[in-house]
């Protein structure tokens, strides 16, 4: 009787392993992004899928290259925003500014108006945000 019953909770576990949600598929993406041809540094690139909602965020290297492993595949809208250092908190009164940048214009900053989009699909994908004024 014992041994019946280890057998039945054994099969049950099996079968409730296999009937959970499907993993969504992944890629990886990397690139680098360019102001007129010069590399981007102190960046994020930043995506957010066109259906889901979904986002992720890489950092810029000193190259002007990212990389995102792994990525949920799908379209994206893609941006870039500099990063800055920001000062100890109690350093001063008036919150932090980023710094003035003329490698990043405005426009990349916002996924939905940067105009560069990606589509990740299954396995490894490149895409290189070429930034120009």
């Amino acid at each position: 009787m014992k041994r019946q019953s280890l057998v039945a909770t054994l099969l049950g576990c099996c079968l409730l392993a296999g009937c959970g949600p499907a993993a969504k598929p992944t890629g990886n993406l990397q690139g680098a992004v360019t102001f007129d041809g010069a590399p981007v540094k102190d960046a994020m690139v930043q995506i957010q899928s066109l259906k889901s909602g979904e986002a992720f965020a890489a950092k810029v290297d000193a190259e002007g290259k990212f990389a995102f492993k792994p990525v949920t595949t799908g379209e994206y809208n893609v941006s870039v925003v500099p990063t800055f250092e920001a000062p100890v908190a109690g350093a001063s009164k008036d919150p932090p500014k980023p710094p003035e940048r003329k490698d990043i214009p405005d426009r990349y900053r916002t996924s939905s108006k940067s105009g560069l989009k990606v589509d990740v699909k299954t396995g490894d994908n490149t895409f290189d945000a070429k930034l120009t004024k």
